[in-house]
């Protein structure tokens, strides 16, 4: 009878004492992670597509998630990894260790929860959330950058296109300063959401999950992750100049809802668009479970 309850004690309550254990040292990079996902609407959205292509890719593949709940050695040595990353960085001060040190954790949860028959479906899932991990990390870094390159590449286009294309830098009342762009002496404010972050992040999360899980050669999946990026910059470049066009055409009592409405499309548009292409790659694979001037005019926000 005591063997027993002490087979129990290690099968099932001590694992989960020590993932209960995990989630209290992790709680502040969780907490930071929903309170940047919920308030950045850019990476909400990059989130949702790879929960959305999560859900797919287990539906079309017929990935099997059954409850294995076996605290195994690779499920052991990855939560204590996580917990020494923990360590090391409250000795050293190192905060950007619980970054990885949290993903960890999370591979032992799920190695334990469904065991390694899934193990390319778990590595898919690991790396785009590392990923996402890091984005999240970056995004108030890249936001200047990425409204810089949003604007100029716009700019550039435009005038290849035969539009009078010029950019601005004013002073906002609140936000800080305000990079205009100008086509045709109409004004466009590059704003944060604007500067093609969110569509460069989940073209990434989207094509990191597909090439990581797909059965295709090295050179290949670095070629679809530069693909990737350059298609989320082309496509909101696609998306302004679009905007552009149509501003004249819709006026602004409509100019909201053309705004959106073409927001939606390439956004959208780029992430179908890599799906076909990824999914050109590795066919035949076996089932996954089986392996500024002064304005005129009022601006109008990109």
């Amino acid at each position: 009878m005591i063997d027993k309850t002490l087979a129990f004690i290690r099968r099932e309550t001590l694992p989960l004492a020590l993932y209960a254990l995990a989630a209290l040292v992790f709680l502040p990079v969780i907490s930071w992670l929903w309170q940047r996902t919920t308030t950045e609407e850019q990476l909400l959205h990059a989130f949702v597509v790879l929960v959305f292509a999560l859900g797919v890719l287990i539906y079309e593949k017929r990935i099997s998630l059954r409850a294995v709940c076996d605290f195994g050695r690779g499920a052991a040595l990855l939560l204590v990894g996580s917990l020494l990353l923990a360590v090391s960085a409250a000795l050293t001060g190192a905060s950007i260790l619980v970054l990885p040190g949290f993903v960890l954790a999370l591979a032992s949860a799920l190695v334990y929860t469904f065991g390694s028959g899934i193990a390319r479906f778990t590595a898919a899932l690991l790396g785009a959330f590392s990923l996402y991990v890091f984005m999240a990390l970056l995004l108030p870094f890249l936001d200047w950058p990425m409204r810089t390159l949003a604007a100029q590449g716009s700019a550039r286009i435009l005038g290849w296109l035969g539009k009078d294309a010029e950019l601005a830098l004013t002073a906002g009342r609140e936000e800080g300063p305000m990079l205009l762009l100008f086509a045709n002496d109409h004004p466009f404010h590059v704003a944060a959401e604007c500067n093609g972050f969110g569509v460069l992040t989940a073209s990434l999360l989207l094509t990191l999950l597909l090439v990581l899980f797909k059965k295709i050669a090295l050179f290949d999946k670095a070629l679809l992750l530069v693909a990737a990026a350059v298609c989320g910059i082309l496509f909101n470049y696609l998306r302004i100049i679009i905007i552009v066009y149509l501003a004249p055409v819709v006026g602004l009592e409509n100019y909201f809802v053309m705004h959106e409405i073409v927001g939606v499309i390439t956004y959208y548009g780029s992430l179908l668009f890599l799906w076909w292409v990824i999914s050109g790659f590795g066919r035949g694979e076996p089932g996954a479970d089986s392996e500024q001037p002064a304005a005129a005019q009022p601006q109008m926000q990109l």
